[in-house]
């Protein structure tokens, strides 16, 4: 866990997961009343960034009254979640200028990304009205701590536990998100999707988190991005990002990918080409839209698989068979038979005949051999006469 105070000159520090218990005790009432004191909310290895997420530990809402918030302003907030068929918080913060609610999961592995930023998503769009602030959504995010003041209203930040049990990770997406089936009746690529344990809803940050790692592995083939691809690698990079980090977060996230892929390029060449991207984020942030067919669209980047193998063929060639969303046509094609051959056991043999009928199609032979006639057969056997001479070449 990172911890930021903001007017110290020191202003980081890292509380590790193996400092005793007494030592983080003895630090955190250290904090008591200092002004504009924050952590983050998930852990991380060694620093806050995305791609160094070891587990998520809370789901929260930053619901920006602009005042000091009440009990009555909680009381109702509650409410709206009944109203809404959403589940109650955990605990509630108040920040000093309205309320901050959580809900606290258990050890939540990083690959669960996705069905967490969804989770967050519905739950700000939930409380919109109570100035949810739809910026405060990314895994990165540090908030305020119990016992220290807020300099802008002078009021010291306190927390109240609603109910101290933390959520399972997969009962709190189905309470805030919808019940999955787990035995859907219509065989489909969403179904097995389900199956898998991603919900319907994540399934863009699930694809923009599958882009972000090709990303990563393309630049750890390659060692250093070759120049000529380095500005699209970075503005591809800050795509994937804009589903996950914040918008003034992701210039520190495409910097940090500049310096582990291109660290040749400037800090603010880094910046200049996420530019585009970010602006399109901070759109989305501030509740903006684009229309496409007379609908409103989230003004964020949506490249099709297509559009990033053309723009990262160079680059992703090598390793194509290694990466889920960065692929060409020929490599989804593949994927794809597989998957559906793997979805029925009782697959088409290609001759005339499914694998589960390849007992009754050896008998079929035998009794022909023996002197049967096709129609004694199609008796026998109670199948069609037509399905006897298929089976029998």
């Amino acid at each position: 866990m990172v911890v930021w105070e903001s007017l110290a000159a020191e202003k980081w520090h890292k509380i590790e997961p193996d400092q005793a218990p007494d030592q983080i005790a003895a630090f955190l009432r250290a904090l008591s009343g200092k002004q504009d004191t924050y952590f983050t909310v998930n852990e991380f290895y060694g620093w806050r960034l995305q791609r160094l997420l070891k587990s998520l530990r809370a789901v929260f809402v930053d619901a920006d009254l602009g005042r000091e918030a009440t009990r009555h302003d909680l009381d109702e907030v509650l409410e709206r979640l009944r109203e809404k068929g959403m589940p109650a918080p955990s605990l509630v913060i108040f920040s000093g200028r309205g309320l901050h609610l959580y809900w606290i999961t258990k050890h939540t592995p990083p690959q669960a990304l996705p069905a967490w930023q969804a989770v967050e998503a519905a739950l700000i769009d939930a409380l919109k009205d109570f100035h949810a602030d739809p910026k405060v959504r990314d895994c990165t995010r540090v908030l305020r701590i119990a016992g220290t003041l807020n300099s802008k209203s002078g009021a010291e930040v306190r927390g109240l536990v609603l109910d101290g049990r933390p959520w399972s990770f997969h009962q709190l997406t189905d309470e805030v998100l919808g019940h999955r089936p787990t035995k859907p009746r219509v065989r489909s690529l969403l179904a097995a999707s389900a199956k898998r344990g991603d919900h319907p809803r994540s399934t863009p940050y699930r694809r923009w988190h599958l882009v972000l790692q090709d990303l990563h592995k393309i630049g750890n083939h390659h060692g250093q991005i070759p120049e000529g691809h380095r500005n699209e690698f970075l503005f591809l990079g800050s795509v994937a990002l804009s589903w996950f980090a914040a918008p003034e977060s992701i210039e520190d996230e495409v910097i940090d990918l500049a310096k582990l892929y291109c660290p040749e390029i400037h800090e603010t060449e880094a910046i200049r080409a996420a530019s585009q991207s970010i602006a399109r984020a901070k759109k989305a942030a501030g509740g903006e839209a684009e229309f496409w067919l007379g609908q409103p669209m989230d003004p964020r980047y949506r490249f099709k698989r297509k559009t990033l193998w053309e723009r990262l063929e160079g680059l992703a060639s090598p390793i194509k068979h290694q990466l889920r969303a960065i692929i060409p046509d020929s490599v989804a094609n593949e994927r794809k038979k597989e998957v559906w051959s793997s979805r029925w056991d009782d697959h088409n043999t290609g001759i005339g005949y499914r694998v589960g009928n390849n007992e009754k199609v050896e008998q079929a032979k035998a009794m022909r051999v023996a002197g049967a006639t096709q129609r004694q057969i199609g008796a026998e056997l109670g199948v069609h006469l037509k399905t006897v001479q298929r089976w029998l070449g």
